[in-house]
Formats: structure tokens, sequence, C-alpha cells
């Protein structure tokens, strides 16, 4: 896991774990209700913000 992106995994594994008793289909509407007005662009998740990305030469 990279520091640059650390915050949005600590996020997803803490809604994974806040919805885990919850049937698939209420899951996955839960998922796209919240997808809604949301876009990660590609020139956004590489940019630098100064922090190590992780990756190995």
């Amino acid at each position: 896991m990279s520091h640059k992106h650390l915050e949005r995994y600590v996020y997803e594994f803490g809604q994974r774990y806040n919805v885990r008793r919850w049937d698939t289909i209420d899951q996955m509407e839960y998922v796209v209700e919240n997808m809604k007005g949301k876009q990660l662009k590609y020139k956004k998740l590489i940019e630098d913000y100064g922090l190590d990305s992780g990756a190995r030469a």
C-alpha cells in the first residue's frame, strides 16, 4: 500500500466492514447509490502530492 492512497484504502475497508452483514443486493445498491456524482480520473490518481507512490523502479 502506498502512503499516497492510504486514506482511500482505509475508507474502503471501513465501508466493507460496516456493510458486512447486509445481503449482496443491499450492498450493491449502497455502492451504486454512493457512486453517483463521483469520479476519480486517471490524471488525478497519478498526480504527485510529494508523497511516495510505493512503486518500485
